[in-house]
């Protein structure tokens, strides 16, 4: 059931710094000495950090762009070095992709439904939300009360949540 899912996920945060801050070590290594087994280790852990949590994916471009700005010395070596760490971290990762793919029926890099449709606005594939005002809270306001009356209003209504976040659980001590 979808209680079990939601339920089931613990926190993950100490596990993905510590591979997150592995991939970060083992890649400053491999481009200060490169060498073929230190990109394939910061492959193996950036893609245990993406399998632990979506934003491992960040470990992909890191890699890129670290090999083009710190890779000048020697182009080749951290070329096939970057190019290792991508199909290792392709070959780990596929079994989670796969089963995105099989959930949700199109490729994509996450399940998280927020994060798939800011790539899907991104690509076009759904409109932007200033194409579609009426879905939204703060344009609602803006065109009901005016833009100083909406802008107000909105300030009003996130005070409010703000004070209530922060009074209650000080109301309880």
């Amino acid at each position: 059931p979808e209680v079990a899912i939601l339920g089931g996920e613990v926190m993950t945060e100490s596990l993905f710094l510590f591979l997150f801050l592995t991939w970060m070590f083992l890649l400053w290594s491999a481009l200060r000495e490169p060498h073929w087994s230190l990109f394939a280790l910061a492959g193996l852990f950036a893609a245990a950090a993406f399998l632990t949590r979506p934003e491992g994916i960040y470990t992909v471009g890191g890699t890129i762009g670290w090999a083009l700005l710190a890779g000048w010395r020697k182009p080749l070596q951290a070329a096939s070095g970057a190019a290792l760490f991508l199909v290792l971290f392709l070959i780990l990762s596929m079994p989670y992709l796969y089963w995105i793919r099989a959930r949700n029926g199109s490729w994509g890099l996450t399940a998280n439904p927020f994060a798939q449709g800011i790539f899907d606005r991104l690509s076009g594939k759904k409109p932007l939300p200033a194409e579609d005002p009426e879905k939204f809270q703060e344009h609602w306001t803006r065109a009901k009360y005016g833009r100083v009356g909406g802008a107000l209003f909105s300030l009003t209504r996130e005070t409010t949540k703000v004070c209530f976040y922060v009074f209650l659980p000080l109301g309880f001590l």
